[in-house]
């Protein structure tokens, strides 16, 4: 068990939601939690690998979403110039 591990909620909400470097994750830790060790950025950083835990992957959109969002931006704004965009 890592020390981190009793972290893992706010390395998370910090790396996904925040965008935080491993370097400012650690710091952080280190500065409002009083930890001192087990939690250096090499640490973070092997912490979150082994945790999937990675920027911004809840932002990410799959292929279908993004073709959807697509289609429907497409719609709202077609422009009316003679043709008539054939969507699949």
């Amino acid at each position: 068990m890592s020390r981190l591990d009793v972290y893992e909620d706010l390395v998370r909400h910090c790396v996904e939601q925040r965008s935080m470097t491993h370097s400012q994750v650690s710091d952080y830790i280190k500065l409002q939690y009083g930890e001192t060790r087990g939690c250096s950025e090499a640490s973070v950083r092997q912490f979150c690998r082994t945790h999937d835990i990675k920027s911004g992957s809840k932002l990410r959109a799959s292929n279908d979403q993004l073709t959807a969002a697509v289609s429907s931006a497409i719609e709202q704004v077609r422009c009316n110039c003679g043709r008539i965009l054939q969507l699949p």
